[in-house]
């Protein structure tokens, strides 16, 4: 009898075992695909980055049963900060050297937070509420003027979240290995 114990003991871990090696295999596979995404988001923008606070704020963040395990955004995927906090609504700046382009000015369109945007996605983040049950995946941008963008068809995070699915099927589902 102490056989048959041990016998089922042992399976029940190697159960165990194959969920939690498949899990984080799926877990790192999702990883990869929010790299993909930041970086087509990132590639697929119209507008030429001023401060670089929408560039470097694409983020992802990974979940497993409602809580967040990591995150990946522009400024770790391309190594670049922000130059400088979110331009408030009214306020005129001028840039000699600019995240992307020439040197030009540029007036806040919008109501900002006063910090930087990667931050803000990141407090999105941290606070949102994920499916209780499973893995997922949230996509943010920590940028107010980017609702005005999406508003007048400049929308990199849409084709970006369109993209999603096309790169979890050939990202996760196709590398996990059994």
């Amino acid at each position: 009898m102490s056989n048959l114990s041990d016998n089922l003991k042992s399976f029940r871990n190697g159960i165990k075992l194959f969920k939690e090696s498949f899990e984080q295999q799926a877990i790192d596979r999702m990883y990869d695909c929010a790299t993909h995404i930041i970086l087509y988001a990132i590639s697929k923008k119209t507008w030429s980055g001023f401060t670089g606070n929408a560039e470097t704020s694409f983020t992802v963040g990974i979940y497993k049963d409602g809580a967040l395990l990591q995150y990946v955004n522009g400024e770790m995927v391309e190594d670049r900060k922000a130059l400088m906090k979110k331009i408030k609504y009214g306020k005129k700046v001028y840039l000699n050297n600019p995240f992307e382009g020439p040197p030009r000015a540029v007036k806040g369109k919008v109501e900002t937070s006063n910090e930087f945007a990667t931050q803000t996605s990141i407090d999105f983040l941290k606070n949102f509420r994920a499916q209780k049950k499973g893995l997922s995946m949230v996509v943010v941008i920590g940028v107010e003027y980017f609702a005005f963008l999406e508003y007048n068809g400049i929308g990199a995070l849409t084709r970006a979240y369109n993209k999603t699915t096309p790169l979890l099927n050939k990202i996760v589902f196709k590398q996990i290995k059994i």
